[in-house]
C-alpha cells in the first residue's frame, strides 16, 4: 500500500500553527479535559476532588513525566521530544500502562465516578494496542490520546460532549505536515483510539443512552435482556453511573437503570408545600405533577427505548427517597421502592401513610439512614430517626417485606453505595403473599 508521508512545502506560518497545536494537544494534556468534566459533572462533594487529583496524576503527570524520562535517554526525538523510533517506545509505553492500571484500581476503590477508572482502562488498552502495533509499525498515539478521552466525553456528555472531536482534523493535519505520520497511521490511531474506548465503556456497562422526556434529561443503561427488572432514580447530580457502578459491584442480578434528573429537587420530591430547611428554599409540593409526567411520559418513553421490563422499581436518595415511598401509596406503576437516607420526617409524611393505604403493585421496601442523620439542629430533621422506624413498622404491618439498614456517618457519607445497597437489596428479594407476610409480622409482633 502506498502511503507517502507529507510532500509539500511548510511555510513558517503554518509550521508555526502546525507546532502549538501538536504541542497543546499532547496527549497527556488531554486527560485534564477529561478529568476536569467528569469532576465538575460527575462527582460529588470531596469525591470530585479526589478524582480529580487522581485522574490528572495518573493519567497526565506521570506518563507525561515518563515520557519526558525516555526521550532524554534516546536520541531519536522530534521538536516536542517524541520519540521518533516505534521500537524505542516500547519499554515507555509499558510503563505508562502499568501507570494508567494503577490509577484505575485507585479510582474504583475511591469509589469515583465510572467514567473515570473506564477512561483509565481505555487508556490502558489504546496503549496496549499501541504497543503491540509499534512493534512493527508507528501507529499514531497522537491522535490516538485526543480520541480516547473524546469518545468517553460523547458517551458521558452528549451531545456536547462530541463537540470534542472537532480537536481531531487540526491534530491530523499537524502530524502529518510536520511528517511525523503519515495518513494511513493517522487515519489508523483516529479509528482503533474511538473504537477501544467505545468498547471498554460497552463491556463495563458505561454506555448510556440520553433521553429528553417531558422536558427533563433521562440517562438509559439498559439490561442485558429487554424484560430485565428496570431501576428509576431520581437524581439531583450526575447521571446515575455512580450508583450503576456500585449497584453492579452488589450484585449479579440484571437489571436496567434509567436516571432522571432533577433541577427542581423541593418542587418536583415534595409532596406538599412547607417550610425550607436552614433557611433554603421552600418546599412547594409539586411531587404529584411530576408523578404524573413520570408515569405517563417518562416510564412509556423509557421502555419504548428497552424494551418491557419484568417490573420497575422507583429509587432515590434524600427527597428522591421520600419521593419514592410517597409514590408507593400513590401508584401502580412500581413493583418496590428505595429508599435510602429518605427525608421521612418531612412534615405530615407519617399522618399521610397511617391515612392512606399502599399501592396493591407493591412488594418491598428498602429504607435506610445514617446512624449520625438525626444528630442535626434542625428540630423536624432530629426526628428522621424516629420517622423511618415508624415507616418501617407501618409497611411490615400492611404486609410489605420492609427493611432499615442503618449505616454508618451522616446525611452526607457515601450517597452512591447507600443508594446501590436499596437497588441490589430490592433486586434480590422476592417475598412471598401479602397475607403470608401480615400473619409472620403479627406472629412476630
Amino acid at each position: 500500500m502506498h502511503d507517502p508521508e507529507y510532500g509539500g512545502e511548510l511555510t513558517p506560518g503554518r509550521a508555526k500553527a502546525a507546532k502549538y497545536i501538536s504541542l497543546l494537544t499532547y496527549p497527556p494534556f488531554m486527560g485534564i479535559i477529561a478529568f476536569a468534566a467528569i469532576s465538575i459533572w460527575l462527582a460529588e462533594g470531596a469525591n470530585s476532588a479526589v478524582t480529580f487529583g487522581i485522574g490528572i496524576m495518573t493519567a497526565t503527570v506521570l506518563p507525561l513525566a515518563i515520557s519526558l524520562y525516555f526521550a532524554k535517554k534516546v536520541k531519536d526525538t522530534d521538536e516536542f521530544g517524541d520519540i521518533r523510533n516505534s521500537r524505542d517506545r516500547l519499554i515507555p509505553m509499558a510503563v505508562i500502562i502499568c501507570v494508567y492500571l494503577v490509577g484505575a484500581v485507585l479510582l474504583y476503590i475511591f469509589e469515583c465516578p465510572a467514567a473515570s477508572y473506564l477512561s483509565m482502562v481505555s487508556y490502558a488498552c489504546s496503549t496496549l494496542f499501541a504497543l503491540v502495533v509499534s512493534s512493527k509499525w508507528k501507529i499514531s498515539l497522537h491522535a490516538m490520546g485526543v480520541v480516547g478521552p473524546a469518545t468517553m466525553l460523547a458517551i458521558c456528555f452528549w451531545p456536547i460532549g462530541a463537540l470534542t472531536f472537532l480537536i481531531l482534523p487540526p491534530v491530523c493535519w499537524s502530524r502529518y505536515v510536520q511528517r511525523n505520520h503519515t495518513l494511513l497511521q493517522l487515519v489508523a490511531g483516529s479509528v482503533f483510539g474511538t473504537l477501544i474506548t467505545y468498547l471498554v465503556f460497552l463491556l463495563l456497562g458505561g454506555i448510556r443512552t440520553r433521553l429528553i422526556l417531558a422536558g427533563r434529561t433521562v440517562d438509559v443503561y439498559p439490561g442485558r435482556s429487554a424484560d430485565a427488572p428496570l431501576i428509576v432514580l431520581n437524581s439531583f447530580k450526575g447521571d446515575g453511573s455512580d450508583v450503576l457502578a456500585e449497584a453492579k459491584r452488589m450484585t449479579d442480578a440484571d437489571f436496567s437503570l434509567a436516571s432522571v434528573y432533577i433541577d427542581d429537587w423541593n418542587d418536583a420530591m415534595s409532596p406538599w408545600p412547607a417550610d425550607p430547611a436552614f433557611g433554603g428554599e421552600p418546599f412547594r409540593g409539586g411531587a404529584d405533577a411530576y408523578l404524573s409526567d413520570l408515569t405517563r411520559t417518562i416510564l412509556p418513553g423509557i421502555r419504548a427505548e428497552i424494551g418491557e421490563p419484568a417490573e420497575t422499581i422507583i429509587a432515590g436518595y434524600s427527597m428522591a427517597g421520600l419521593f419514592a415511598v410517597y409514590s408507593a401509596f400513590r401508584t401502580d406503576a412500581f413493583s418496590a421502592a428505595a429508599s435510602a437516607s429518605g427525608s421521612l420526617w418531612y412534615p405530615g409524611m407519617r399522618e399521610f401513610m397511617e391515612a392512606n393505604e399502599i399501592s396493591r403493585s407493591i412488594r418491598r421496601v428498602y429504607l435506610s439512614l445514617g446512624d449520625a442523620e438525626s444528630r442535626t439542629r434542625d428540630e423536624r430533621m432530629s426526628k428522621v430517626g424516629a420517622c423511618t422506624e415508624g415507616a418501617l413498622s407501618l409497611l411490615g404491618s400492611r404486609g410489605i417485606e420492609a427493611v432499615l439498614e442503618i449505616n454508618p456517618g451522616n446525611h452526607f457519607n457515601e450517597p452512591a453505595r447507600r443508594m446501590a445497597k436499596g437497588i441490589a437489596w430490592c433486586l434480590e428479594h422476592r417475598c412471598a403473599s401479602r397475607a403470608a407476610l401480615i400473619s409472620a409480622y403479627q406472629t412476630t409482633t
